[in-house]
C-alpha cells in the first residue's frame, strides 16, 4: 500500500560527555560539514565518533529465519515486511556500541574509557515518528554479495516492504547461507538507520606514517607471536595477551593499518573513481603512486619516470595523500563518506587552494566529505566556491577569469561548519557557524589575522616613519 508522507532530510546525532565536550548536536546530511576551532577542543574526537558510527565496523547481529533463507534460496525471491520497532531497537543498539567500546576506538583501557568518558552518551535526535516517515520516504536499491551469490535489495518509496532477488554464481555452502542468517538484516537495517551515509573512511593525522611503518608494525606482530608461543604460564591467554596489545592504536589508525597489509588483493579492484585520483596525483603530486609485488607503496615522479621510489624516500606531500589516492583508485563508492583531518597537513598553501577545488568536484561527485582544519587558505577557499555558486552575471564572469571548473561550486546549503571553543578552562562548546551565500566565518581564525596584520602595520610604520635614534 502506498503511503503519503512527507520528506524528513535530517540526520542529527547529539554527543554528551564526549572529553571537555558536554553537549553538541551534528547534522550529518550535508555534503560538507567543516570543523574549526583551537586546539585540544575535541574535533578529532568528534570526528572518531563519527567514523564508528557510520563505517559499520560494529556488527550488531539480527537472525534471518530458516522458513524466509529456504524460500529465498528455492524460489529466488523473499518478500519481507520491515519490522519498525525492530529497526529503533536495531538504531538504539547501534548508537549503544559506540559507548561501549570507547576503549577500542580511541586505543586505550576500558579503565581509562570510563575515566576519561564516564558520562559519554550518543543519541540520533529524530522522534520515532520522524524517522519512519523518513524511512517511507526513500527508496532502496542494493547488494548483498556472498562467495557463490548475489542478493538484489530494493525498497520503493512510501512502502515498508523489502523485496529480495537471488542469483546464484556456484553451489552454496553452509558458510554462504549463514552469511545471509546473520548478516543481511544488519545489513539492511544499518543502511536504513545511517541513510544517507552507506559507509564512511577516515584519514587521520596519522596517515603520513601508516603506509611507512606498516610493514615493521607487521613484523612487530609476528616477533610477538613468536614470543606468546613461548609463554610457559598456562594462566595467561595468548590471544587475549594479543589484544590487549593492538588496542593500543586507535581505531582509525588501526584499519587504515589492515588497509595497508592488503594493498595487493585491494589493488585488483578498480574503483569508478580513479579519474579523481589521477586529478590528485597530476594536479598536487606530479607523480604516480603505485604498489609494488611485495604489497608497498611507491612513488614515481614525473620529473623521472624510469624510478620508483619507496613511500619512506618521497616528499612529505606523497606520504600525505598517498592513502587517499589508493583510496580514489581502489575502495571509493558513491555517497561515501570521507573523513579527513587536517586536510592541510604538509601541504603548501597554493596546494591547499588545489585540494579544496578538489574536495568541491569530489562532493559534486556523491560524496560526502568531512573536514577539521586550523587552514585559513582552505576556508576561505571553501567561501570562494560557495560564493562562486551565485548565479550572479559578475560571478559567472570571474568564474570565467579565475578559470574554477563548474563542478567547483559549493551550494551554501549543502554545508555545514561548527565552531570549537572553549567555555570555560575545562569545558568546550560547539557552536553552528552561519552558512550564508558568502560562506561561514571563523571567529579565532579572522581574530589571529587581524591581530597579525595589526601588529605587522606598527611594525613598519614604526620602521618607516619613527626617529632615528
Amino acid at each position: 500500500m502506498q503511503i503519503k508522507i512527507e520528506i524528513i532530510k535530517h540526520m542529527i546525532i547529539e554527543l554528551n560527555g564526549l572529553g571537555a565536550i558536554k553537549q553538541a548536536k551534528f547534522d550529518l546530511t550535508k555534503k560538507l560539514t567543516v570543523f574549526c576551532g583551537h586546539n585540544n577542543t575535541g574535533k578529532t574526537y568528534v570526528a572518531y565518533v563519527i567514523y564508528a558510527l557510520t563505517s559499520r565496523q560494529k556488527f550488531t547481529p539480527k537472525v534471518l529465519s530458516d522458513e524466509a533463507i529456504t524460500k529465498l534460496f528455492e524460489s529466488g525471491e523473499l518478500n519481507l515486511t520491515l519490522d519498525f520497532s525492530e529497526i529503533c531497537s536495531f538504531r538504539k543498539e547501534l548508537v549503544e556500541s559506540i559507548g561501549d567500546n570507547l576503549n577500542e576506538l580511541f586505543g586505550i583501557s576500558k579503565e581509562q574509557a570510563k575515566k576519561f568518558f564516564g558520562s559519554f552518551s550518543l543519541d540520533f535526535k529524530t522522534s520515532e515518528e520522524d524517522f519512519k516517515a523518513k524511512i517511507l520516504s526513500e527508496s532502496l536499491n542494493a547488494k548483498f554479495n556472498g562467495e557463490s551469490f548475489v542478493i538484489d535489495v530494493v525498497k520503493n518509496k512510501g512502502e515498508l516492504d523489502v523485496k529480495f532477488t537471488l542469483k546464484i554464481n556456484s553451489n552454496v555452502t553452509s558458510r554462504d547461507l549463514d552469511s545471509v542468517r546473520y548478516m543481511i538484516l544488519p545489513n539492511l537495517y544499518t543502511s536504513i538507520s545511517l541513510y544517507p551515509i552507506p559507509r564512511s573512511i577516515i584519514f587521520p593525522v596519522e596517515r603520513n606514517s601508516i603506509y611507512t611503518f606498516s610493514k615493521e608494525l607487521s613484523i612487530k606482530r609476528n616477533i610477538l607471536i613468536d614470543q606468546m608461543q613461548d609463554i610457559s604460564n598456562k594462566q595467561i591467554d595468548p590471544l587475549d595477551f594479543l589484544l590487549k596489545r593492538t588496542t593500543r592504536y586507535p581505531q582509525p589508525i588501526r584499519d587504515g593499518l589492515e588497509i595497508a597489509e592488503d594493498m595487493n588483493n585491494i589493488q585488483k579492484s578498480e574503483s569508478d573513481f580513479k579519474a579523481f585520483a589521477e586529478e590528485i596525483e597530476e594536479e598536487l603530486l606530479h607523480g604516480k603512486v603505485s604498489i609494488s609485488n611485495e604489497g608497498e607503496v611507491q612513488f614515481t615522479s614525473s620529473k623521472a619516470k624510469s624510478k620508483k621510489l619507496p613511500i619512506h624516500l618521497t616528499a612529505s606531500i606523497v606520504k600525505t595523500l598517498s592513502s587517499l589516492v589508493f583510496y580514489l583508485k581502489h575502495l571509493a563508492r558513491s555517497n561515501d563518506l570521507i573523513i579527513i583531518d587536517e586536510p592541510e597537513l604538509n601541504l603548501h598553501p597554493d596546494n591547499q587552494i588545489v585540494l579544496t577545488r578538489i574536495f568541491a568536484r569530489l562532493i559534486n561527485a556523491g560524496f560526502r566529505l568531512l573536514v577539521s582544519t586550523h587552514s585559513d587558505y582552505i576556508v576561505r577557499e571553501l567561501n570562494n566556491l560557495i560564493m562562486l555558486s551565485s548565479q550572479n552575471g559578475g560571478v559567472v564572469e570571474l568564474r570565467k577569469k579565475f578559470r574554477y571548473r563548474e563542478s567547483e561550486q559549493i551550494k551554501s546549503d549543502e554545508v555545514s561548519a561548527y565552531y570549537f571553543d572553549f567555555k570555560t578552562k575545562t569545558t568546550v562548546g560547539v557552536k553552528q557557524l552561519i552558512v550564508n551565500e558568502c560562506g561561514f566565518e571563523v571567529p579565532s581564525i579572522d581574530n589571529t589575522i587581524d591581530n597579525q596584520n595589526n601588529v605587522t602595520e606598527e611594525l613598519f610604520y614604526a620602521l618607516k616613519y619613527s626617529e632615528q635614534e
